[in-house]
């Protein structure tokens, strides 16, 4: 990039230089100086370093240290294990072993990803739609396949080259689509170590609204160009072991939604200067509202393929991008008995953040909790209609008592 900016268009300088392209290594070639240094490494460091763990190291470092050429990474690799090595394991009359173990470990510290699965992942992955039935209200579909979903991306960890998971969420507002994003980041990715983006999102999950890139000269301000890194760029590449949610995913423009595609497909995008990005520890989950119309409006649930065929038909998704995702989920509209279990959880919630703020006791009767329900179901809103009826009955009320000191610590508000 560099070249072809500053160097070529200048005569006077292109003809001195001749360009020399260098390229790099194979894995195989990369391999060959790995066994070439062995001996040094061991000389150096006092370990024994077999065969297995070189290939461990080609094999790991190519997969998770894409940012990185060959043979510097598998290089560097080898050395951090050499230093764990011969620091860490007890002195003994043989040479201490550097193992596959050691590689997985130093790797992990370094990615933040996990390089092998772990008996608390196995919990995880096994338990998952129970973990999530707990958070997110009549859309078991879209939980079952999710949680199948990533059972198969970690079976074959360290070898599969798209995301670990990725999804279409359609349906109307308020009905789980973004939540369901938010509890597999809470749930799932609640030990990775990443940056948080935003106070009010788990640390694993990377959010964008996509009405935010309506243009095609917004693609620069997403992957970035000669000037500027790109939001998504910058954010997966301090990121890349969590949730990517694309909230309002029909609103992007159709040429960024191509950017799109070979994400899921190939499990990773090419930045503004030329550089590989690597997606292939995201769980990637797209939102949209298209389609809304269609479901409130059925008697009975409509059938996924239904929806599809009607985006498709309307022009609002390309057959070629809804066929990319492993799974197209329809969340439907919330029914009343749904409401009514939202509304005691989300009361619940306040009453402990208030206790917590206040040691103020708030107990809401069954009859109050009905009449919020009913007065804050809609079919077309779903739970953000019940969370502005929830603030208006609620929260209002007892921050007018507290504020004016109608109740003090210790005491009990009773609605």
């Amino acid at each position: 990039f560099a070249y072809q900016s500053f160097i070529f268009p200048n005569k006077k300088i292109s003809r001195v230089f001749n360009k020399v392209d260098v390229y790099e290594v194979t894995d195989q070639e990369a391999e060959n100086i790995l066994l070439e240094s062995v001996y040094d490494f061991e000389e150096h460091y006092k370990v024994f370093i077999s065969y297995e763990v070189v290939k461990e190291v080609i094999e790991k470092s190519e997969f998770y240290l894409t940012y990185i050429p060959f043979p510097e990474k598998a290089v560097d690799l080898l050395d951090q294990a050499c230093v764990y090595t011969s620091s860490n394991l007890p002195k003994s009359p043989n040479l201490p072993k550097v193992t596959p173990e050691i590689i997985n470990q130093i790797l992990t510290e370094k990615t933040h990803i996990p390089t092998a699965i772990t008996k608390q992942m196995k919990e995880k992955l096994l338990n998952l739609e129970t973990l999530l039935f707990s958070r997110i209200i009549q859309q078991d579909e879209a939980i079952k396949k999710l949680s199948s979903a990533l059972r198969r991306s970690f079976l074959m960890i360290g070898k599969r080259k798209k995301p670990l998971a990725t999804f279409l969420f359609l349906g109307p507002t308020g009905v789980g689509k973004t939540e369901t994003a938010k509890a597999i980041a809470e749930v799932f990715f609640s030990n990775s170590p990443n940056l948080p983006n935003s106070p009010n999102l788990p640390k694993s999950l990377i959010r964008f609204d996509m009405s935010e890139f309506q243009s095609k000269y917004d693609i620069s301000k997403l992957i970035g160009d000669n000037t500027y890194p790109g939001l998504l760029t910058q954010t997966v590449r301090e990121q890349s072991y969590g949730v990517l949610l694309l909230d309002e995913m029909e609103k992007a423009d159709k040429d960024l939604i191509n950017i799109f595609l070979t994400i899921i497909d190939e499990g990773y995008f090419i930045d503004g200067v030329g550089k590989r990005v690597d997606c292939k520890n995201l769980v990637i989950i797209a939102t949209s509202n298209a389609g809304s119309d269609l479901l409130y409006s059925q008697i009975s649930p409509i059938s996924p393929v239904s929806l599809i065929n009607q985006l498709i038909e309307r022009r609002i998704f390309s057959p070629e991008f809804l066929n990319r995702f492993d799974g197209v989920i329809a969340f439907q509209p919330l029914n009343k008995e749904s409401i009514n279990i939202l509304a005691k959880k989300t009361v619940d919630r306040i009453a402990v953040d208030i206790f917590k703020l206040h040691k103020v006791k708030m107990i809401v009767s069954a009859k109050t909790l009905e009449l919020i329900s009913q007065k804050g179901y809609d079919p077309r809103f779903g739970a953000r209609n019940l969370e502005r009826t929830i603030r208006d009955e609620i929260e209002d009320k007892v921050a007018k008592l507290i504020f004016e000191n109608k109740v003090k610590p210790g005491e009990i508000i009773t609605l």
